[in-house]
């Protein structure tokens, strides 16, 4: 019965840890899915933001050739960790004429000519005043921290769902005790203990589910097995006694015919004791008769 009880509980708890890691992966990779882009985004628009910024700020110093204004913006914009690198280029030609760049230790590098920068978002500005077009500025931004925060969040994601995952199945682990385990053992005992003999035992109803009306049923069977017991127990003692009673009449009748028998017996040997008397005494009148008829004759 144990082992019954178990492997139940194993099959449905094996159904159940199935379809809520089913579920809870498809929504933890969307979830994941929502998050990259959600930080994608975000350092999309980053990038067009700083980009706009450097392009109204350079304005003003490219025009007035004020180099070192340049390098103060270009270095302040660089204080954001996800941008890579910035290049400035004038209006005069392609050659480049600032840029900030980062190290193996990610630190500012200032340098004034081209590198290939192989950047993750990268986001061109048109840079003019005046109507008059000075140059143009491009951001390079790179996936190094959001590729960090996005494991970060998705390490929480996966001790988040072990957690719900745990919880869920504990849970229903418990109901399914309660609602479907609990009574199909009681279910199961009682049905053993009625198989012995025993049509006293109670079944409890838990609810009023399948089960709850299966117990019912099963319930109602008892109780209609144990009246037709009930009722061939007095068809049984009701021939019993019907059998004493005939038993006993034929006991009596013998007795009633024994005693009889001797009466008749008895009546019978007085009649012929009475017929040997009488014969007795009609010899003797016989006698006295003869004697008589002597005297008169003689």
């Amino acid at each position: 019965m144990k082992l019954m009880r178990l492997l139940l509980s194993l099959k449905i708890n094996g159904i159940i840890i199935i379809v809520v890691t089913v579920i809870l992966l498809g929504f933890g990779g969307y979830k994941i899915s929502q998050t990259w882009q959600k930080l994608n985004q975000e350092l999309d628009t980053t990038s067009t933001a700083i980009a706009e910024r450097l392009s109204l700020a350079l304005a003003g110093p490219m025009w007035s050739f004020d180099d070192d204004d340049v390098w103060t913006f270009m270095h302040g914009e660089m204080q954001n960790d996800n941008v890579l690198a910035i290049e400035v280029k004038r209006s005069t030609g392609d050659v480049t004429t600032f840029m900030t760049t980062r190290n193996d230790d990610w630190q500012i590098e200032k340098i004034t000519e081209s590198k290939p920068i192989e950047g993750f978002i990268q986001k061109e500005q048109d840079i003019s005043k005046d109507n008059e077009d000075l140059g143009i500025v491009t951001v390079y931004m790179s996936d190094r921290f959001i590729t960090k925060a996005y494991r970060t969040e998705l390490q929480l994601l996966l001790i988040q769902t072990v957690l719900l995952l745990a919880f869920i199945v504990l849970t229903l682990f418990v109901l399914i005790e309660q609602i479907i385990i609990k009574p199909v053992k009681n279910l199961t005992q009682v049905s053993s203990i009625i198989a012995q003999g025993n049509l006293d035992e109670e079944i409890t109803i838990y609810s009023s589910d399948e089960i709850g009306m299966l117990a019912g049923s099963f319930d109602t069977m008892r109780h209609a097995i144990k009246q037709q017991i009930v009722v061939l127990n007095d068809e049984i003692h009701e021939r019993k006694r019907a059998e004493t009673e005939v038993r006993e009449l034929n006991e009596h009748l013998e007795e009633r015919v024994e005693q009889r028998t001797k009466e008749l017996h008895e009546k019978n040997e007085l009649l012929e004791h009475q017929a040997e008397v009488l014969q007795t005494q009609q010899a003797k009148l016989e006698e006295y008769t003869v004697e008589i008829v002597d005297c008169g004759i003689g």
